[in-house]
């Protein structure tokens, strides 16, 4: 959960027949926020794999995308030399430039940041790109759509092939875009198989 009076929180789970929990979980506080990153180590078939899932600082704006910076660089900070870590998380943070609701043009500072510190997009590494959108959300007074979440990983961790992203016809569809009644969200749910350690080296990313 988040700090202060936020009723919205993260979380991890696993399939207890194939990944075990080893120690506790650690609440992350994201620089000086109210936001956490929520950290597990997990062990794959006997491998340690390091998992986080985050959600980070919202806005279409300057000031939001460099809360966001702080945040990522005080992940990355726990992270660094870390060997097998998978992150996964609405991150809030475009990869592409992107329209501030004041009109100004924003170039991504947040994402540039995970990749310094070793981690990967896997659909970026599957796909040759990111996604163009994860969320498409209609607003009373606008239209949002872009691409705010990810699957980082790094080490000794393969992405081998991951689930595309709704067709926009089936969007558009909607007035409202989303988040519906047959879909009451708006953001688009994001699905990776990854391969770990050993077993990654047989598997290369694989099509959509």
């Amino acid at each position: 959960k988040k700090k202060g009076s936020a009723c919205d929180g993260v979380a991890l789970f696993w399939r207890l027949d194939r990944v075990m929990q080893r120690g506790p979980p650690v609440v992350v506080p994201l620089a000086g926020t109210v936001h956490v990153a929520l950290e597990q180590l997990l062990l794959f078939d006997g491998i340690p794999v390091r998992a986080i899932c985050t959600h980070l600082k919202a806005g279409l704006n300057e000031v939001a995308e460099q809360t966001r910076s702080r945040q990522a660089e005080a992940l990355c900070s726990r992270l660094l030399p870390a060997d097998n870590v998978l992150l996964c998380g609405d991150l809030n943070a475009p990869c592409r430039d992107f329209h501030c609701l004041d009109g100004t043009w924003q170039s991504p500072v947040t994402i540039p940041i995970f990749k310094q510190c070793g981690l990967k997009s896997c659909y970026e590494a599957v796909q040759g790109e990111e996604p163009a959108y994860t969320s498409w959300a209609g607003w009373a007074h606008m239209e949002v759509r872009a691409t705010f979440d990810y699957v980082l990983a790094s080490g000794g961790i393969t992405p081998c092939r991951v689930l595309a992203m709704p067709d926009p016809k089936w969007i558009l569809s909607s007035s409202l875009r989303t988040p519906t009644a047959e879909y009451p969200s708006d953001h688009f749910a994001l699905v990776v198989d990854v391969a770990v350690g050993k077993i990654a080296k047989k598997f290369r990313p694989g099509p959509v």
